[in-house]
C-alpha cells in the first residue's frame, strides 16, 4: 500500500461517520433529485420543483444553523435513494 493510499485511508476512517453519510445523502445533484422524484412519485412533496428555487431551498437548509431546516433536506435525498438503481 502506498504511502498516499495509507494517508487517505487513515483519513477516512478517523473521518466523523456523520460526515460520510452528509457526503452521500447531501451530494445529490438538484437535476438527479428532480429526475428521481418524477419516476418514484415523490414530487408532489418537494417545496418546489424549479431547479433554481429547489437549489436555493437545499442551500437554505444547510446555511440555516438550524437542525430542523437542515434535516428538512434529507427527507427528499433519502426517498431518492431507496432503491438500488437510485444509488
Amino acid at each position: 500500500m502506498s504511502a498516499a493510499s495509507t494517508t487517505d485511508r487513515e483519513a477516512i476512517v478517523s473521518a466523523p461517520q456523520s460526515l460520510l453519510h452528509d457526503h452521500l445523502d447531501g451530494g445529490l445533484r438538484v437535476d438527479t433529485i428532480l429526475e428521481i422524484s418524477d419516476e418514484i412519485g415523490h414530487t408532489p412533496r418537494l417545496p418546489t420543483t424549479e431547479k433554481a428555487a429547489l437549489q436555493a431551498w437545499f442551500t437554505a437548509g444547510a446555511e440555516a444553523r438550524d437542525l430542523l431546516k437542515y434535516l428538512a433536506t434529507f427527507e427528499h435525498t433519502i426517498a431518492c435513494m431507496q432503491s438500488e438503481a437510485h444509488i
